[in-house]
C-alpha cells in the first residue's frame, strides 16, 4: 500500500525549523538599527516561506490519507463534459445513456499520486486567504481534516495568515502596489491588535516587524500564532 504523509511530521518541520529558528535568531538581537531591520526582514521572510511549504504538504498529506470528496469533486467537474462529448456523437441515438464517470483513484493513493494530480509542476499549492484555503478543504478533503481549516477564523487566524502574506510580498517586491495591499491589510487587522499599524513604509516593514509589544517584537507574535495553527491543522 503506498504511504500516507505523517502530518505531524509536517507540523514538526514546521515548527522545529523555521518558527524556531526565528525564536533563536532573535534571542540577542543586534543593537544596530538597520541591523535588526534586516534582521527582523530576513527571519520574518523564512516563516513566511516555512508557512507556504507547510500548508502545501499539509493539503497534499490530507488527501494522502483520504481522496473520498476529492474523488467525487473530480467526477462531478467531469460528468458534464463526458456528457457534452456524448450529446454531440452521431451516434448519439443509437447509444444508451451517458452514465457518470467513476474515478479508481484510491481512497489512500500515496503522496507521489497526489502530488502527480494537484501539483504537476512541483511548485507547491498556493491559497490566496484563508477563505480559499477553507473552500478548497471543504470540497477536496474529509471532513475531519475540512474542519481543522474551518476552525481557524475561529481563532482569528485570517489576522494572521493573510497580513503575512501582505508583508512577504512587500519584503519581496518593495512594489509599489505590493506595500499598498500590506497597508490595506495590516490596517484592518481586528483579532490581534498588537499586530495592526495604520501605515509602513516600504523601508519600514523591518522596523514594523523588530518593534516589541508588551515585551515581544511582533514578528514572533507572528510566529507564535503560526504555531498555533500548525498544531490546530495537525494536532
Amino acid at each position: 500500500m503506498p504511504r500516507t504523509v505523517d502530518l505531524r511530521k509536517v507540523r514538526n518541520e514546521f515548527v522545529d525549523g523555521p518558527l524556531a529558528s526565528a525564536e533563536t535568531a532573535w534571542a540577542q538581537p543586534p543593537l544596530d538599527i538597520e541591523a535588526r531591520r534586516l534582521l527582523a526582514e530576513n527571519t520574518f521572510l523564512r516563516v513566511a516561506i516555512g508557512w507556504e511549504i507547510f500548508i502545501s504538504e499539509w493539503f497534499i498529506g490530507c488527501l494522502s490519507h483520504d481522496t473520498t470528496r476529492f474523488r467525487h469533486a473530480l467526477e462531478a467537474r467531469i460528468q458534464p463534459e463526458v456528457q457534452t462529448v456524448f450529446d454531440r456523437s452521431i451516434l448519439r441515438p443509437h447509444l444508451p445513456k451517458a452514465s457518470a464517470p467513476s474515478s479508481t483513484l484510491p481512497r489512500q493513493p500515496g503522496k507521489q499520486t497526489v502530488v502527480k494530480l494537484i501539483d504537476p509542476t512541483g511548485r507547491n499549492l498556493e491559497f490566496s486567504s484563508l477563505q480559499n484555503l477553507i473552500q478548497e478543504a471543504s470540497v477536496k478533503l474529509a471532513p475531519r481534516y475540512a474542519k481543522r481549516a474551518q476552525a481557524l477564523p475561529g481563532l482569528g487566524m485570517a489576522d494572521v495568515i493573510e497580513p503575512a502574506m501582505k508583508i512577504r510580498n512587500a519584503i519581496s517586491h518593495r512594489s509599489q502596489k505590493s506595500v499598498r495591499e500590506m497597508n490595506l491589510r495590516i490596517r484592518n487587522i481586528a483579532a490581534i491588535p498588537a499586530l495592526r499599524k495604520l501605515s509602513v513604509s516600504s523601508d519600514g516593514v523591518g522596523t514594523y516587524l523588530a518593534a516589541p509589544i508588551a515585551g515581544r517584537p511582533r514578528l514572533l507574535i507572528f510566529k507564535d500564532r503560526f504555531e498555533i495553527i500548525a498544531s490546530t491543522l495537525a494536532p
